[in-house]
């Protein structure tokens, strides 16, 4: 959002008051937990709206056929972690699950990054044979 210097300032404003307005609601009926939703609300509406701004100003969008492909690669691994935790025991959990990860984080990588994010990378990229 290069340029649009008064952006920014109205995404705090926003958050701001809303994490004032739910922090004062929800604090004194949840304590911690109450701060801790009016936060999270806070940050999650006020870094969507930074990208509804960029898609707005500027015509970008971060949100495409990659980021969906990233996702389902990671859930999809998630979901075989989770299985070998509840299948196996002891040692072979725990290799299981090592290994599951290392796979699904080299798929999500290759997969869920364009060719020119991969070779931003650099050497990186070249060992783990992502391009």
């Amino acid at each position: 959002m290069i340029g649009h210097r008064v952006l920014p300032l109205l995404n705090a404003f926003i958050a701001v008051a809303l994490w004032l307005l739910l922090a004062a609601w929800l604090t004194p009926a949840y304590g911690p937990f109450g701060m801790a939703i009016a936060i999270g609300v806070a940050t999650i509406v006020s870094t969507y709206a930074a990208t509804i701004q960029l898609q707005v100003t500027d015509g970008l969008n971060p949100f495409d056929y990659k980021l969906v492909q990233a996702l389902a690669l990671a859930l999809a691994g998630c979901a075989l972690m989770a299985l070998a935790e509840y299948v196996l025991h002891g040692p072979a959990r725990f290799a299981a699950c090592a290994a599951l990860w290392a796979v699904t984080s080299w798929l999500t990588l290759r997969y869920g990054l364009t060719r020119d994010d991969r070779l931003a990378l650099g050497g990186l990229a070249r060992r783990l044979r992502l391009v």
